[in-house]
């Protein structure tokens, strides 16, 4: 979706947005691949030799080291992290997580920059230093209610944040509703994390509070800006837009998931979860036994991971007849 700069996406200045005017659809899907992938392919050998070097065996490595990058939460055992491999394992997992949640552009200009200036752009990054803020904040307010050392935590907050949903530290002590936070709202926009993406929430926060000053001042002409650029109307409805039918889906998913037997305090669990790709939550809880669900709520969850990954309601422009013409 990102190449066609639909979604509200198109407020990202970035290298993978830009295009000549006569680039085909393949084209314009081919370019960010061909930068996407070295990225991607040298974040995985990095991070796959750091884990060897950590104690780590070479299948394990190989497995989450993949599954980190891409926030999957992919194991390859049920025991909990802390019993298997060492601190400096799991922190090398955290890391390769926070990365694969960081948006694509800002790796691009991160990497491929060749000045201090794309460096300095990379700090004061709107979304970026406030999916850093929840983070830290997250891993402070859980230290304080909990008996695990505040960089466990700070793990744990990662492994949240990026959807990855690795287990660092044992969260069956906390509230579901705590646990389910920083997953729903997700890493950044145009990552590989789930979640409604924390650009958009920079932007709804900024939105909702140049309304509330119109009520003071309604005279008033505030401009909301993003990173330094001025964010048009358009932009501010297309994440309003966006936010509607995720809650629609999400109590269309309540309903279907009810239909299919699940009492509410399962369901709402449920399709938070899977809407957000961080299912490992589900296990942690033991809200449900997955493997003995039946085959209609395990149809269900994995439309609904479908619908998560995908970011269904923008991919629903895909189908429009406009987006064909805008295409060709």
């Amino acid at each position: 979706i990102a190449p066609f700069a639909i979604g509200g996406l198109r407020i990202s200045d970035n290298p993978l947005l830009q295009h000549d005017v006569g680039d085909s659809a393949v084209a314009r899907l081919l370019r960010p691949l061909r930068i996407i992938f070295p990225i991607y392919a040298g974040g995985t050998i990095i991070g796959v030799v750091a884990l060897l070097l950590s104690g780590m065996p070479l299948l394990d490595a190989f497995c989450l080291g993949l599954s980190a990058i891409s926030t999957t939460g992919f194991v390859v055992s049920n025991l909990p992290m802390a019993e298997i491999y060492s601190l400096p394992a799991q922190s090398i997992l955290a890391m390769l997580s926070f990365v694969g949640a960081m948006s694509m552009p800002l790796l691009v200009l991160t990497i491929l920059g060749r000045s201090h200036i794309a460096q300095l752009f990379t700090l004061r990054n709107d979304e970026l230093r406030l999916f850093v803020i929840f983070i830290v904040l997250y891993a402070i307010i859980s230290a304080i209610f909990s008996p695990h050392h505040i960089y466990r935590e700070f793990l744990q907050a990662i492994s949240f944040a990026s959807t990855a949903g690795f287990a660092f530290t044992d969260i069956n002590s906390a509230p579901i509703f705590w646990t389910l936070i920083l997953p729903v709202i997700g890493g950044c926009a145009l990552s590989t994390a789930g979640g409604i993406k924390v650009m958009r929430v920079v932007i709804l926060a900024k939105g909702i509070g140049a309304d509330l000053r119109r009520l003071i001042y309604p005279s008033l002409v505030s401009t909301i800006r993003l990173d330094n650029k001025r964010l048009e109307p358009q932009d501010i409805n297309s994440m309003w837009a966006f936010l509607s039918l995720f809650f629609l889906i999400y109590m269309g998913g309540l309903l279907i998931m009810g239909a299919l037997g699940l009492s509410f305090a399962q369901a709402w669990v449920m399709v938070a979860a899977t809407l957000s790709n961080s299912g490992a939550i589900l296990n942690a809880h033991n809200v449900l036994d997955i493997p003995t669900m039946s085959d209609g709520l395990k149809i269900a969850s994995g439309l609904l991971m479908i619908i998560g990954r995908l970011e269904f309601p923008v991919a629903l422009v895909l189908f429009t007849s406009a987006f064909r013409q805008f295409i060709r």
